[in-house]
């Protein structure tokens, strides 16, 4: 029932809770996320995310191309003392509706970190 569109290619993602990240369990999503704007025009209940410092990384493919690029954050994150913070937010930059070229599709993955208070 909203009044204007707000889903748009760029704005919509899908997430990956912390838990499955620490198991490295990057098959399954668990939410699917708008990101909105303060010129947005959205009535109904929405969530806050407060400002993180994050880890990542624009792949040439889409969403069931993404586990390899999952794996390569971690191992970032694993050299260089650092631990999820929160889900993860994946979104497809440029996909089917601006080219047909499957080589120009864009996914990013942004993953929220802290330093590990603990060294492993």
């Amino acid at each position: 029932n909203q009044r204007e569109t707000i889903v748009y290619l760029g704005n919509v993602g899908l997430g990956i809770s912390k838990e499955r990240l620490i198991q490295k369990e990057f098959e399954q999503y668990d939410s699917v996320f708008i990101v909105l704007y303060p010129e947005d025009d959205y009535d109904a209940p929405s969530m806050t995310i407060p400002c993180m410092h994050t880890i990542s990384i624009t792949f040439h493919g889409h969403h069931n191309s993404s586990k390899p690029y999952y794996e390569m954050l971690l191992q970032y994150m694993q050299q260089n003392n650092y631990e999820p913070t929160f889900f993860s937010r994946e979104i497809t930059l440029i996909d089917e509706g601006l080219t047909k070229d499957k080589s120009q599709h864009l996914t990013q993955i942004e993953i929220p970190v802290t330093e590990r208070t603990h060294k492993q």
